[in-house]
């Protein structure tokens, strides 16, 4: 049979048909079940590598959980301290948002002022190490400490002497004052036949300016607390022990017969003073006083007291400022007539009175009150920077506390640098010197030769092992008064007025430096167990502010006039010196800037928390801490000009510390 026939026949046509369906049909299956298979390891695949992700993921939890842990809470005494200061000095019944100050500070106890319990804990463990140092018998390297060694041997040969030696030394001590008496003027109850008409008011005050003398009696003159400012103002009271007067008196063989009347003349005198004495907050320059007192020859006692220097002279003129007292400046009743209407004879022995009043105060006035002496005390108190450099040398073991404060610095400088060079709001004529001067600043830690030449600061105080102790009081005093006008003037680094506890960073214009003393590193504003943010809102707050006031923010006046109108209205616009405050306002407001950018720079990963406080607290208690160093104080303007403030406590748009137009400095 031939292939067409074969294909023609219809059975065969079937056969194939079917031959190929079942052909087609076993290829799908076999197909089928190979994507089946196929699927199968996909989805084991696929059900493998979210298993590997899961772990992994569970794996990351838990490293992340134990790299989160919990943060340790702070323990250690300064820390409960600092804790029951913050929680218990506020008042919790003031929304933060209307008044921060009273917020913080509402229940601020006054005896918590500097010069409390803390400084007398303080004294009880300087005084006796100081006393040994000062005990031993060899002599150091250092001139300072042996001046303040031979003060504090005279002091002590005072207090172990029995009664007839003592008498017998207060009676030259008293030959010794009435020898300096002479050299300021006459005092008529020592002369009987005392001439009125050659009393001269101006020579014995000039005489009294060249003493160095800072309490004339009629008027005093006082360095300013916060400023390198001589305040001219109304004086304290006069007050006389009239067994001192007459042991003078009788110890230089002089009657005492005239002293009963001319002492209640005198006092008579002394009460009209003091009733004209109400200062206001007002300053008034030199020219003006001169005017309203021209019986005074204030220029010439400026010109005795400046050393006859015309450059200190200069200087000194722009540094005064006159208290605005009724003394001065009365309409009626003033220094002026009270001069006029008052003898010769009483001014004389009340300017003499007052000389003596001044003379006297280092030496003891009996017998019983030379047994009482701590010499130890009085030796630190005239020998503050002295002392400070005896405990660094000898026995602080500060020097990890040290460390910290010089990184301080640096990070609150570096923060400043950063402001200063991403501000919108500073002229670049001034940003070049501003930031040169930032990055050139030169810190000085701890208290030492090598930070401060102390031997060069007393070169000019020359002691004696023959002079008695009245009389190594007189120079050391003069010499203090001597220094305070090196500071006032800028020719001197430290305040001579500064105790041991000072805690004020000074900055020296002419050499571009910051002295940090010793003291920053003790109680109350630094403890070595405070986690780093509570050192940065105390220690870096003070350096802040330091470095603010030696900057010269100059060309912002809009920002400037600003601050000033906030404040004049808030104040009641009660200011003395509109320039003064100005600078004051700006360089506040930029170490806040600088103390909070430092905060925001450091990582809280590893802070200890205050106890009471909440790791999501920190930026709050920052602002808190930050306020705590300045209870007392009104501090509200400089934190509502901070928008990052308001954010942090959530303060409604309008509210006080929230305002809807504030001073933008930066």
């Amino acid at each position: 049979m031939s292939i067409k026939n074969t294909l023609s026949n219809p059975l065969t046509g079937l056969a194939i048909v079917i031959s190929f369906s079942l052909i087609a049909i076993f290829v799908a299956a076999y197909l089928t079940d190979l994507k089946k298979k196929q699927a199968k390891n996909e989805v084991a695949t696929t059900m493998s590598s979210i298993k590997v992700s899961i772990e992994t993921v569970v794996k990351l939890e838990e490293s992340d959980k134990r790299k989160k842990k919990p943060r340790e809470i702070c323990n250690s005494p300064e820390c409960i301290t600092l804790s029951y200061q913050l929680l218990n000095w506020k008042d919790s019944n003031i929304d933060p948002c209307d008044d921060f100050q009273k917020f913080v500070c509402g229940k601020y106890p006054k005896d918590s002022e500097p010069g409390n319990s803390k400084s007398i804990e303080k004294d009880e463990k300087i005084v006796p190490r100081i006393s040994d140092f000062l005990n031993k018998s060899d002599s150091s390297d250092s001139k300072s400490e042996n001046l303040m060694q031979l003060y504090y041997k005279k002091c002590l040969e005072n207090s172990e002497k029995n009664l007839e030696t003592f008498e017998e030394t207060q009676k030259l001590w008293y030959q010794e004052i009435f020898s300096d008496i002479r050299k300021v003027g006459s005092w008529p109850s020592a002369e009987k036949n005392w001439d009125e008409s050659k009393f001269d008011l101006n020579e014995i005050l000039s005489k009294m300016a060249e003493s160095r003398i800072l309490n004339f009696g009629l008027f005093k003159l006082q360095k300013d607390s916060k400023s390198r400012n001589l305040n001219l103002v109304a004086p304290g009271s006069l007050r006389w022990n009239k067994k001192i007067l007459e042991g003078i008196l009788n110890s230089n063989e002089f009657s005492t017969e005239s002293l009963e009347q001319d002492l209640q003349d005198v006092d008579a005198f002394s009460k009209k003073i003091q009733d004209l004495k109400n200062e206001n907050s007002n300053f008034e320059d030199l020219e003006s006083l001169t005017s309203h007192i021209p019986s005074i020859d204030f220029d010439e006692i400026i010109r005795k007291f400046a050393k006859q220097d015309e450059k200190i002279e200069e200087v000194l003129r722009k540094k005064i400022r006159v208290g605005g007292s009724e003394l001065f400046f009365g309409k009626h009743d003033n220094l002026e007539n009270i001069l006029k209407t008052t003898s010769n004879r009483t001014l004389a022995n009340f300017l003499i009175l007052k000389f003596v009043q001044e003379a006297v105060k280092e030496i003891p006035s009996d017998f019983r009150s030379s047994k009482s002496m701590d010499c130890g005390k009085i030796a630190i108190h005239h020998f503050p920077q002295t002392a400070i450099q005896i405990m660094t040398k000898n026995y602080d073991d500060k020097k990890e506390n040290l460390k910290t404060v010089s990184k301080i610095f640096d990070d609150v400088r570096d923060s400043y640098i950063e402001i200063v060079r991403n501000s919108t709001k500073i002229p670049n004529e001034s940003k070049n010197t501003i930031l040169d001067k930032l990055k050139n600043m030169e810190k000085k830690i701890a208290y030492s030769k090598e930070d401060l030449d102390l031997d060069k600061e007393f070169g000019k105080l020359d002691f004696s092992t023959t002079d008695s102790y009245y009389t190594l009081s007189k120079k050391l005093i003069r010499f203090k008064n001597d220094k305070i006008l090196e500071y006032i003037t800028e020719e001197s680094l430290l305040d001579p007025q500064d105790s041991i506890q000072s805690i004020t960073p000074f900055y020296n214009r002419s050499q571009n430096s910051m002295l940090i003393l010793v003291p920053i590193t003790d109680d109350p504003v630094f403890g070595p167990n405070y986690p780093k943010s509570s050192k940065i809102a105390s220690i870096g707050s003070l350096i802040a502010q330091a470095i603010g006031e030696s900057i010269d923010f100059t060309g912002q006046d809009e920002q400037r006039k600003c601050l000033i109108d906030q404040y004049n209205q808030n104040e009641s616009g009660n200011t003395h010196n509109q320039t003064l405050l100005m600078n004051n306002l700006v360089s506040q407001q930029y170490a806040m800037e600088a103390t909070w950018q430092t905060f925001k720079n450091l990582d809280s990963s590893e802070e200890r928390i205050i106890p009471g406080f909440k790791e999501e607290d920190d930026e709050k208690l920052f602002f808190q801490l930050y306020a705590l160093n300045s209870c007392g104080q009104n501090f509200n303007q400089l934190f509502s000009n901070m928008k990052k403030f308001a954010e942090v406590f959530n303060c409604p748009a309008g509210s006080p510390m929230n305002p809807d137009s504030r001073c933008e400095l930066f």
